[in-house]
């Protein structure tokens, strides 16, 4: 049911979390020139001349972005079982907030152990963006769950 407004937040996290299967989610610059990215495979260092090379593998992230990208498409067609949705709702923004955790906690790291400046980027936000909208299609999943109960109670 793609009218409800909550199919569309579902949507866009889905749409946000496969942009983080492309290319970079968080990019630093030293100040030899050379540069680090966070990705989908872990951290990758580059020296300038566009070689890059897998510095550590980032599991974690790895893990989320999947989850990030699979449990919302999976809650998307729940919508005849608003129980369910509410409970993979809430799953979703579990996932979010560990996301918007983690991707923080390695940004601080990898700012504090390579000495290195994060380069601002649209893409740095998803984690913030992911979280609030789930919590937004966790609120539009409750208010027509509270719709309907509030139907059955006048029958």
């Amino acid at each position: 049911m793609i009218q409800r407004i909550q199919s569309i937040y579902l949507s866009l996290i889905t749409i946000l979390s496969l942009l983080l299967f492309k290319s970079g989610m968080m990019k630093f610059t030293g100040d030899a020139g050379s540069v680090m990215t966070i990705t989908f495979n872990g951290l990758l260092k580059g020296n300038g001349t566009g070689d890059l090379e897998l510095v550590q593998p980032l599991i974690i992230i790895t893990v989320l972005i999947v989850m990030l990208a699979l449990v919302p498409f999976i809650t998307l067609f729940l919508f005849k079982k608003r129980k369910i949705q509410l409970v993979f709702s809430k799953i979703v923004i579990v996932l979010a907030v560990l996301f918007t955790v983690v991707s923080g906690y390695y940004a601080y790291h990898v700012m504090n152990e390579y000495s290195v400046r994060i380069l601002p980027a649209l893409k740095s936000i998803i984690p913030v963006l992911t979280l609030l909208f789930s919590v937004l299609a966790y609120r539009g999943i409750k208010k027509d769950d509270d719709l309907v109960r509030s139907y059955d109670r006048l029958r």
